[in-house]
């Protein structure tokens, strides 16, 4: 896991660099297409008539120009939208994993832990029970031999 994980968070880290460059392209594009534009409405400015048709015609594609960058940026947005919340959902997936393998392990830990502890403490009472037992024989022998003196 802890190898596998870094290995997707720099997949997700591509993908969003991608995203960047399709951001820039996208205003690249439209960049171009306004530069386009007005060359356009320059090149029809001479005469009067044509001058109005020109501003008419750089009017739309100005206005072309801009819907379809907009469509290049709301398009790369959701792209790069999508791309976070697959890396967010597939992290929180890992993250879930890795909370049940370590919820597992502090289960079985704390039952074992438990486990050891009672038997320590059983052992304890033997071991303090035969003390116990020992000093009582030894105070009565004690006793059983100032008796014979």
């Amino acid at each position: 896991l802890r190898r596998k994980l870094p290995q997707e968070i720099t997949k997700y880290k591509n993908l969003i660099e991608k995203k960047d460059a399709i951001l820039s392209d996208a205003r690249e594009q439209a960049a171009s297409i306004l530069d386009k534009a007005q060359i356009q409405t320059d090149e029809l400015v001479n005469e009067h008539e044509i001058m109005q048709r020109a501003y008419e015609q750089a009017d739309q594609t100005i206005q072309a120009a801009q819907n379809q960058a907009q469509e290049i940026v709301d398009r790369a947005a959701a792209e790069a939208n999508e791309m976070r919340s697959a890396a967010v959902a597939y992290t929180d997936q890992m993250l879930a994993s890795l909370q049940q393998i370590i919820e597992h392990s502090v289960e079985t830990n704390k039952e074992q832990y438990g486990s050891l502890m009672s038997k320590l403490n059983d052992t304890l009472h033997v071991v303090v029970n035969n003390r116990n037992e020992l000093r009582g024989q030894s105070e009565s022998e004690s006793d059983a031999q100032d008796v014979q003196q």
